[in-house]
């Protein structure tokens, strides 16, 4: 029984960490005029820095992980969502000036679509893993395997070819496709041809994890690839806090591992210039901002935005995932002069007891007056105090919106 009872808790140990530490947001691209984009999965935020140096929210509803654009400046989103605990995926294309265009609507069929690991080419054709084979997704057909097969480690054309833990894609300058798989490297060209270019690029227990004395392969990976214009290939190896540099000739070396508590994600190579999304976690393990650092040819790194603390960790791939109840409570006094209470009730599952809440305040035309909260809760019941004294007599409306489900009532303002 005793030897049971420690299986068991190894096992839901494990589970616990997959959850906690899979799939953050590594999506970093750039377009044209040097405006940036980046995944926030854990605050279902895309975020845009301009060449001006602001950083702006683009999205604040898109469970993304992996970004691409074109040479059009049109930027392609793959997205998730959990409804009533089901898994569906979806792509969308975004014209510069913000017409989005549905690719492939959301899908619970994982060999139609499989949102996570993405990508896609010049020719608009759509990248995406799902059981270690990449699937092709040209437009108006369906999807099919274009390359892999057995686990395995082969290189080969089409289906020959084996892979042995794909994580992600990542279209490079070349026109190929470079793919983390385990501790290698492998190029996918546009025949469907797949090298190794790199092997053994992960080490067992890594002295630099986000989560120390670990040796978890859900935890101790690559998360993003891309390529200069010397043919140069940069992978960031998360698992272990470094930027690792694989020359033309097949040579690695460390070339970036940031101070603190901070860890390198996402990848780009932008007008000659290697920009690199880092992840800052706190002492419990979880993430607390993102930053956009540019790293010189010297070795050298400027921090050019960081979001500050705006994200909040829940602890789970399964942010965004549906509350099983929301309730949202007459606010008391009402009417009232100064401040009043707002009373709201968040119910969950255990499977992931954090949601994603937003409660604000409107007026009778629906122009959002002010946010009272924007982030994570457990369940429970809450009580905000509202107090704007700028604000005229009047009706006025608060909204609670927590994952899909949403509820709005009535309140009143006398002066």
């Amino acid at each position: 029984m005793i030897k049971l009872n420690y299986m068991l808790l190894c096992i839901i140990l494990f589970v616990s960490l997959l959850k906690l530490s899979a799939h953050p947001g590594w999506g970093l691209v750039a377009d044209s005029k040097g405006n940036f984009y980046f995944t926030d999965v854990v605050n279902t935020t895309i975020w845009k820095f301009t060449n001006d140096g602001e950083l702006t929210e683009l999205y604040t509803d898109k469970w993304t992980h992996q970004l691409d654009i074109d040479s059009e400046d049109n930027l392609y989103i793959e997205y998730e969502q959990y409804i009533n605990g089901v898994h569906w995926s979806g792509f969308i294309k975004v014209s510069p000036i913000g017409e989005e265009t549905e690719l492939i609507p959301l899908t619970t069929n994982d060999e139609l679509f499989l949102s996570g690991n993405t990508t896609m080419d010049n020719q608009g054709n759509i990248y995406f893993v799902h059981q270690n084979r990449i699937y092709k997704n040209i437009p108006s057909a369906e999807s099919s395997v274009f390359a892999g097969s057995n686990e395995g480690t082969a290189d080969g054309l089409g289906t020959s070819a084996e892979f042995s833990s794909i994580f992600t894609l990542n279209l490079c300058n070349d026109g190929n496709i470079y793919i983390a798989d385990n501790g290698s490297i492998r190029k996918l060209t546009q025949d469907g041809t797949v090298t190794t270019v790199a092997r053994g690029l992960l080490i067992d227990n890594p002295p630099d994890s986000p989560f120390p004395g670990i040796n978890n392969p859900a935890i101790n990976r690559i998360y993003s690839v891309t390529r200069d214009d010397k043919g140069n290939l940069y992978a960031a190896y998360n698992g272990n806090k470094r930027v690792l540099k694989i020359s033309s000739n097949g040579v690695v070396e460390e070339i970036y591992m940031p101070s603190g508590n901070w860890f390198p994600i996402g990848l780009t190579y932008h007008n000659k210039e290697l920009y690199i999304l880092d992840e800052c976690h706190n002492s419990a393990n979880t993430v607390t901002s993102l930053r956009l650092v540019k790293f010189s040819g010297d070795g050298n790194h400027e921090v050019l935005t960081e979001t500050n603390g705006k994200v909040t960790n829940v602890g789970s791939e399964d942010m965004g995932a549906v509350p099983t109840g929301i309730k949202l409570y007459n606010s008391y006094p009402s009417p009232f002069n100064n401040s009043t209470i707002i009373k709201f009730e968040i119910s969950g599952s255990n499977y992931n007891p954090y949601v994603h809440v937003h409660l604000d305040v409107y007026d009778t035309l629906g122009k959002k007056i002010e946010t009272l909260f924007h982030g994570a809760k457990q369940p429970g019941i809450y009580e905000i105090s509202f107090n704007n004294s700028k604000l005229a007599t009047g009706v006025y409306y608060y909204r609670l919106t927590a994952g899909k489900l949403s509820s709005t009532k009535k309140m009143v303002l006398l002066r």
